[in-house]
């Protein structure tokens, strides 16, 4: 992460130099990547979408507003509506097969089983619960930041954490594998 006073200059230079925003794009393309990729399971199209978080936040250069949260908050925020329609327009949840296809999981060391365990259960969930859990679970976001980031007040992400935590271990316990072998 950059220093925000750092990022904050490269913001305002970014405005009419690209190259300044170019500095940004490759301190956080990786960090939006992984966001994504966590929300969805799948790597073409994890980078796909992550490539249009960048359009747009470079589109909006002009429009964006300090609010005295790190500029990786605002990305994140494009990402989950990006995420968040792609999935719409999908008409279908990314599941366990899908990211099974793509990962074996006989290759996996134990943490990344157990990432794509929780992952794979995560999307079973309806969209509202995925992307609170999605930001306190895989990018450890504090509740202010994921209030600021999909707009909702912080009683309202308490009670979606809350209500999602219980719908995601309700889910996990479903799974052998996960008892057997992990914890939430």
């Amino acid at each position: 992460m950059l220093d925000r006073e750092i990022e904050r200059k490269l913001l305002e230079r970014a405005k009419d130099d690209k190259e300044a925003f170019g500095i940004i794009f490759e301190e956080y393309f990786s960090l939006i990547l992984n966001y994504i990729f966590g929300r969805i399971g799948k790597k073409e199209e994890a980078e796909d979408l992550t490539e249009e978080v960048f359009t747009r936040a470079l589109i909006s250069i002009d429009k964006y507003k300090d609010k005295d949260l790190p500029y990786s908050n605002y990305l994140i925020k494009i990402a989950t509506n990006i995420v968040n329609d792609f999935i719409k327009k999908s008409k279908r949840l990314i599941l366990k097969d899908d990211i099974e296809i793509e990962y074996k999981e006989d290759f996996l060391n134990f943490e990344e089983r157990k990432f794509f365990l929780i992952q794979k259960t995560l999307l079973k969930l309806p969209l509202n619960y995925q992307n609170v859990l999605a930001l306190k679970i895989f990018e450890k976001k504090k509740i202010k930041e994921i209030s600021e980031i999909l707009n909702l007040n912080e009683n309202t992400v308490k009670t979606l954490l809350k209500r999602g935590t219980e719908k995601l271990k309700k889910e996990l316990e479903k799974d052998e594998t996960f008892l057997k072998n992990f914890s939430l």
